[in-house]
Formats: C-alpha cells, structure tokens, sequence
C-alpha cells in the first residue's frame, strides 16, 4: 500500500483520479473556457445605491403622523335612526375631529311623518273647541 503524502495532493491536483479521467476533466474545463470567456467583461459598472441607517424609535401616543393605514378589519358607522343619505361631509381617509358632522340624512320621510301628526293635533284641537261649544249650550 502507497502512503499519499499531502504535498503530493496539493502539487499534483488530480492524484485521486486515474490519467484517462484527469484527461477527460481538463478537456471539459478547456472547452467551457473556450466557450464562456471570462463573465463580466464588458458589463456596465454596477449601479450607485443610497442607504440610510435604520433607525428604531419609540414614539409618543399623541405625535403626528402622516400616512395611511390598512386595516385588516372594517367597521361599519351606523345611524341611530333610518333614512337615506342626502349629503356625505368627508371623504374616505380624510381626518375628522370630535363631533364632526359626517353625513346628512334626507328628512323626506320624516317630514311626511311630521306633517300627519301635525294635522292630528289639529284636528283634535277641533275636536276639544266643538265639545267645548257644546258644553256651553248645555249650561
């Protein structure tokens, strides 16, 4: 059995490999040479890039922001009473303070409403001056 020293590895490369491997081996490196030249050479400079040092801060609950936010649930506003509405104030993302008036609801339907109570009490007050006259003719 032959000792392989490691002088013999790093001298002679391919001392693993039998002479009709190494032969194949050094074949095949040529060809790709011949067929890649060197990769790069004529390739533009590579590009300038700004970077900026990441910063991580804790900010204030109360401090100003501008951006938008993305929410992965949406609320639905809704009103006390029904109706149709007739005029929306705001549009969508845009900022509103406390007791901001958001939307206008169409009083068409209460309006209709109003006037049928209206002519109600009218008439009950018809109603109340009729009994009225007619209590004073009994007495």
């Amino acid at each position: 059995m032959q000792l392989i020293r490691e002088e013999d590895i790093v001298s002679k490369g391919f001392i693993m490999l039998s002479d009709r491997y190494r032969k194949i081996m050094i074949g095949l490196a040529t060809c790709l040479l011949i067929a890649f030249p060197a990769h790069g050479q004529n390739a533009p400079p590579p590009a300038k890039v700004r970077i900026a040092k990441v910063i991580e801060e804790n900010r204030t609950e109360n401090s100003g922001l501008i951006g938008v936010l993305y929410y992965d649930r949406v609320s639905n506003v809704s009103t006390e009473v029904s109706g149709r509405v007739r005029e929306a104030d705001h549009r969508p993302g845009a900022r509103v303070k406390q007791n901001d008036l958001l939307v206008s609801i169409g009083t068409d339907f209460f309006d209709q409403d109003i006037a049928v109570e209206i002519a109600k009490i009218e008439a009950i007050d018809v109603k109340i001056k009729n009994v009225g006259k007619d209590l004073a003719r009994y007495q």
